[in-house]
């Protein structure tokens, strides 16, 4: 009986330092019946010619080399052109344990799961781990942990001890994918996947969480999402869009869903503060600073879902100090704390301290 396919997605900008890793991890897979399709997002370095070295020497492997039109077009790409049963996300500077495609292939042999998660390790630029999930067994997802999922990723929480929102440490049915017309949102820079997976798990019927390590996650310091980027208010502020658009259309406005709106709109003050306006690589002065926020505070979707959240929402004592600063529009004080706390972290990072765990960020 012949094997049933996985069409693996790689898609590709600018990560020349770590391609031959990633790429020789999932070529060397014990499970072998693969289709590797390589989106080539308009690199500006050597990750092109590297595709193409690998597709000459492995007849699995399919390069699409196009403009660059962002991870979500290439992505999307990739689905569009898969062909197997399964279909499998890996970014390019990661890569995956050699047994990972034959340990998630066990479960569906079993029964046909519409999505089986499974864990990731944290490891730091060189590539040293640092940090992975408690183990916890491995079980099915009924419909009460289905949208708990959601709960976790509308939320950033973890509450089912496992990654819910990005696209990589899981393996999707692509006819479920393909059917319900599931994509990632194009021109959303930001938080796509977190879209993707809204959408995809209002489609989930049977779900299966693997208690496996198969995915390697590297922080890296240089990858797009942690570029200092003037438009980060604009872009996160469309993410609040598209989340409030997908409640509406989807869960008619649930007041559930839509308290958990306001607690994003705590998210991306967070993001567009610290990782953008405070990086090391373009820091605003205060000044220029209470204008841009300014624009936040007067958002018609923040002013909508703010008021929605209490003291009460927020977990952690890091989260409460921020939604009290913003509810009070102590912007001074903010700025302070985080222009402090961000220098901490750089000088962490320059003395190899770089754990994703002492790098999450006010």
């Amino acid at each position: 009986m012949q094997k049933e396919k996985i069409s693996i997605v790689v898609p590709i900008y600018n990560v020349e330092k770590y391609i031959h890793q990633c790429l020789d991890s999932i070529v060397g897979q014990t499970y072998q019946n693969l289709e590797i399709i390589l989106v080539d997002d308009g690199s500006p370095d050597g990750c092109g010619m590297i595709c193409d070295e690998y597709a000459k020497k492995d007849r699995r492997v399919i390069v699409v080399h196009q403009e660059n039109q962002g991870v979500s077009v290439a992505r999307n790409v990739g689905i569009e052109m898969a062909t197997g049963e399964w279909i499998m996300f890996v970014d390019p500077d990661d890569w995956l344990e050699l047994d990972c495609c034959e340990k998630v292939m066990e479960c569906v042999a079993i029964k046909p799961w519409d999505i089986v998660y499974f864990q990731r390790r944290d490891n730091n630029e060189a590539g040293i781990p640092v940090w992975e999930y408690p183990k916890m067994g491995s079980f099915q997802l009924d419909h009460e942990k289905i949208k708990k999922m959601q709960v976790d990723c509308m939320t950033y929480q973890c509450s089912l001890g496992f990654d819910t929102s990005s696209p990589w440490g899981k393996l999707y049915c692509l006819q479920t994918l393909k059917k319900n017309n599931c994509r990632f949102p194009v021109g959303l820079k930001r938080r796509q996947d977190l879209i993707f997976h809204l959408y995809f798990q209002d489609c989930i019927e049977q779900a299966f969480f693997l208690d496996y390590v198969g995915y390697n996650y590297r922080f890296n310091a240089n990858s797009t999402c942690r570029r200092y980027n003037v438009e980060m208010l604009d872009i996160l502020l469309m993410f609040l869009r598209e989340m409030e658009i997908f409640i509406q259309k989807n869960h008619d406005n649930d007041e559930l869903y839509l308290k958990f709106l306001g607690n994003q709109t705590i998210s991306i003050f967070s993001d567009v503060n610290v990782t953008m306006f405070f990086h090391s690589t373009g820091r605003m002065d205060y000044s220029e600073y209470c204008k841009y926020m300014e624009r936040y505070y007067n958002n018609d979707v923040v002013k909508r879902y703010i008021v929605k959240c209490s003291l009460s929402d927020f977990k952690t004592i890091r989260r409460k100090v921020i939604y009290l600063l913003i509810r009070d529009h102590h912007v001074f004080l903010y700025y302070v704390i985080a222009s402090i706390y961000t220098t901490a972290q750089k000088i962490l990072v320059e003395n190899k301290f770089n754990s994703p765990l002492c790098l999450r960020v006010w």
